[in-house]
């Protein structure tokens, strides 16, 4: 784990300000750039698999991506994915109120590249001198907190994988550099699926350390000749019933998870391209569900670096029982919250829900009236605030659902 590097905000929210100068684009560090991508792009997508808690990647990201995209400010925040809504974030620069505005504006005030729309959108990123046709001062953000912050345009991307958002990353320019480039942004995009099954494994580990529940994850542990070192107790459970579809290989353990094995390896060793897919596998159980391999390296002072396969069961994501439980919501008002807080319309939520636009409209009105809102936009601010934004400043531990543990 990194030194604390946000003691001066207790909310851990925010901006990691970079205190060295960084110099507008040139050729020389345009070719530069080029010519450092590919191998850029591998060892983030190692990282992403290496088995880092989630600020330790993240430091380990950036410090990769400024080789390519340059930048001096960064946020790193992770979400709840059922909700899109942010949980917590990586080490903070700016003041806790400059960070207070931040949060307010994303889910309070209408703005650009606004972090919920993203995670909807395909690819999930945005620059905000594009969005903005290079006015800038169109911006919330820029006009109440960048520019007194000597900051300016933004890269933005949500992390996105198999529908869910597990976080965010934004990356900031001062106002003497230029803004970010096309080429800029398509190359952080093809991080995206990497950058969220790195958060995610990383929230999957920190569970197998706590998590005493007999239906978590399950932990197998492989030398580099694939035999077994050890296992947990869920592993075994989870092996038997991938049995039934996934047969085993003489030695017991099932293809899925040499594949996965293989995949992490490729990825490592230069053997497979850099935008390649995640090291995981997806089975269906006899039973109709579905559980997942992940490939990972354990890291520390008790691991030699040996090739970790994660297994769990995977469930839609679903909205926080204590939100459900605290405002009186029913089933279809909880399902159509949910929808609300991750940024979908009438007309998309009546879509996805197989209901009448009309319907939808008399779901909200409920819903305004439990939570005691008159609108979307502050139905997503007082959930944050009351349901995250505490949990957050405790710094509290994240589950592997990306709900907070506990």
């Amino acid at each position: 784990m990194p030194p604390n590097r946000h003691e001066d905000n207790p909310r851990n929210v925010g901006f990691l300000v970079d205190p060295s100068p960084r110099a507008p684009h040139n050729t020389a560090s345009m070719l530069t750039a080029v010519a450092a991508a590919p191998k850029v792009k591998r060892e983030i997508a190692r990282a992403c698999h290496a088995g880092l808690d989630v600020q330790t990647l993240g430091v380990e990201v950036v410090t990769h991506l400024r080789e390519v995209v340059p930048f001096g400010a960064w946020c790193w925040p992770t979400a709840d994915p059922s909700t899109s809504l942010i949980t917590g974030a990586v080490s903070v620069g700016l003041s806790g109120a400059a960070a207070e505005g931040l949060l307010r504006l994303e889910y309070l005030s209408a703005d650009f590249n606004k972090f919920t729309d993203l995670a909807r959108r395909k690819p999930p990123t945005g620059v905000l001198s594009e969005a903005t046709d290079g006015e800038l001062e169109r911006s919330a953000r820029y006009r109440e907190v960048y520019a007194s912050a000597g900051l300016a345009d933004d890269l933005r991307m949500a992390l996105v994988i198999d529908g869910a958002c597990w976080g965010y990353l934004a990356l900031h320019r001062e106002r003497s550099a230029a803004c970010f480039a096309p080429a800029e942004e398509a190359f952080v995009g093809d991080l995206c699926e990497h950058l969220a099954e790195g958060v995610r494994t990383g929230l999957l580990i920190s569970a197998l350390e706590h998590s005493e529940l007999p239906a978590g994850p399950g932990l197998l542990m492989l030398a580099e000749d694939d035999s077994v070192l050890s296992m947990n107790d869920t592993a075994q459970q989870w092996l038997q019933e991938v049995a039934d579809v996934d047969k085993p290989a003489a030695d017991g353990l099932p293809f899925a998870a040499y594949a996965v094995a293989a995949q992490l390896r490729g990825l490592e060793h230069a053997e497979a391209p850099a935008n390649s897919a995640s090291p995981r596998a997806r089975l269906r159980l006899r039973s109709g569900q579905w559980c997942v391999f992940h490939g990972s390296r354990l890291v520390g002072p008790q691991s030699s670096g040996d090739v970790a396969i994660l297994i769990e069961r995977v469930q839609s994501p679903t909205l926080p029982r204590t939100i459900l439980v605290s405002y009186g919501l029913t089933e279809r008002e909880s399902q159509l919250t949910q929808l609300v807080l991750r940024g979908l319309s009438t007309a998309e939520i009546a879509a996805q829900l197989c209901i009448a636009k009309t319907t939808v409209q008399d779901h909200l009105k409920s819903v305004f009236t439990k939570v005691g809102v008159r609108s979307r936009r502050e139905v997503a601010a007082r959930v944050f605030a009351q349901h995250y934004l505490p949990h957050a400043e405790l710094g509290a531990t994240l589950g592997p659902d990306g709900w907070f543990a506990g």
